[in-house]
């Protein structure tokens, strides 16, 4: 029983789309990749519907603009997820299989978010030369061009968040050759991955050998969970990070602005700014402590580096993270309204009153009419859900206070005092991690319970 249960375990982690997901969610995050298919299998079948019982129901207006939104979504989506895959294949999957390296994902990632606003922006251009959706949800004849305004936003939006990170990355990396090895956060991801897993049903006289022979099957298969680490990042920008931009871009709906995406685009506005003030600040601290000496053990945030120059690290130890993270619920806000537009589109047609039967196609149509509803609050779940734990456990606070809790004695005063990423008091369901030591007095604990 114990073998199955460490070989279940290892297939688990091996599949983990994060570092601090519930096993269950494997199933949705992977199953995202299949919303844009069923939302276009269910605008045919709503077609096909409609033209069975067009002498009961009268919604062809609909029924149309339904099925060229969901051929257009998923055309966009097909061809995104071919870029961003060929582009991690390139650039970061065969040079990590070659080098044992992954920090090519933290160039690969910001650039894959340049082309997808790119797909966006050029999806405007097509629909301008093509007369694509020239009619909006209401079948109502589009020739202002007036809802392109939104995906001139995101598609902006994007392309200056992702241009912001991909430049940096190049120029800190250049000339990309990692002669020191991995970035320490993939460093720390390795340590992860081949730490033993807690298990309290093993006996004491065999846990020794059990966990010596488990760390080496482990250590044996890093080069696989590194390929699975970083083609996630590619399945990210093809599913969950995709969806909502291309939502937006391939919306028909010919009306003008909604306050909901203005409000998101001035919000993603303030927080981009807020990120980089944080790293302005963080650039001041490195300065600030090199000039006084004390640039291995000093903290940002913590005396004498909590002045009114570094406010931001004094509310939260990751102030950039929590900002990034709002970016990003930032962009879900602006695809909100386009999101209840598909809703309004794709409600389903009344049942035939007039006729003794309904077709089978009204049925298959409304199970994937539901899946479409279901799969729309997944993809905006899961677009917050995986950046707070990739920001927060994955590859952002969690590697990065690893080594500052051993390398700063400080930090663990700072970490007691302060917030690990939201600056201000959440209850609840989340872990401020406000524990001295951490993440390794987690480790620590897991180990002496083993």
């Amino acid at each position: 029983m114990n073998n199955i249960r460490n070989r279940l375990l290892l297939l688990f982690h091996l599949l983990e789309p994060g570092s601090n997901l519930h096993p269950i969610e494997i199933i949705p995050v992977y199953a995202l990749a299949f919303w844009f298919l069923i939302v276009k299998q269910a605008a045919t079948l709503q077609v096909q519907v409609i033209e069975q019982h067009q002498q009961e129901i009268n919604v062809v207006d609909v029924g149309v603009a339904f099925e060229d939104w969901g051929t257009s979504l998923f055309n966009l989506a097909v061809t995104n997820a071919i870029v961003q895959f060929a582009l991690f294949i390139i650039v970061v999957q065969i040079p990590a299989y070659v080098t044992g390296c992954m920090s090519n994902v933290d160039i690969a990632w910001p650039t894959g978010l340049v082309l997808l606003s790119i797909q966006a922006l050029c999806h405007v251009r097509d629909n301008n030369s093509n007369n694509i959706s020239s009619e909006g949800v209401d079948g109502n004849n589009n020739d202002d061009g007036r809802f392109h305004y939104r995906t001139y936003l995101i598609g902006i939006a994007l392309f200056i968040h992702g241009a912001r990170m991909a430049w940096g990355a190049f120029v800190m990396f250049f000339p990309f050759n990692w002669p020191n090895g991995d970035l320490s956060r993939y460093q720390y991801a390795k340590l992860r991955w081949c730490r033993n897993p807690s298990s309290s049903s093993i006996t004491t006289s065999t846990k020794t050998s059990t966990s010596t022979s488990s760390a080496t099957t482990k250590n044996n298969l890093w080069w696989l969970k590194q390929q699975q680490e970083t083609i996630m990042q590619a399945y990210a920008n093809s599913t969950y990070i995709a969806a909502p931009v291309l939502l937006v871009a391939s919306n028909p709906n010919p009306s003008s602005l909604r306050h909901m995406e203005t409000i998101g685009f001035i919000c993603w506005i303030i927080f981009w700014c807020l990120e980089n003030l944080s790293d302005i600040q963080k650039i001041r601290f490195v300065k600030a402590a090199k000039k006084n000496n004390d640039i291995r053990t000093a903290v940002l945030g913590y005396t004498p580096y909590d002045t009114s120059q570094y406010w931001l690290w004094t509310k939260c130890r990751h102030p950039n993270y929590f900002f990034e993270w709002m970016c990003w619920n930032s962009f879900i806000l602006m695809a909100i309204p386009s999101a209840l537009d598909l809703l309004h589109v794709a409600a389903a047609p009344t049942p035939p009153t007039t006729t003794t039967t309904t077709t089978n196609t009204y049925y298959y149509y409304n199970y994937y009419l539901i899946a479409s509803k279901v799969g729309i609050f997944a993809i905006f779940f899961y677009t917050s859900r995986m950046f707070y734990d990739c920001l927060l456990y994955w590859t952002g606070a969690e590697p990065a206070e690893s080594r500052s809790v051993v390398r700063r004695p400080l930090f663990k005063r700072y970490q007691e005092k302060t917030n690990v990423f939201f600056p201000f008091s959440v209850p609840f369901f989340f872990n401020h991690h406000r524990t001295p030591g951490w993440p390794l007095t987690i480790t620590t604990t897991k180990n002496t319970k083993d």
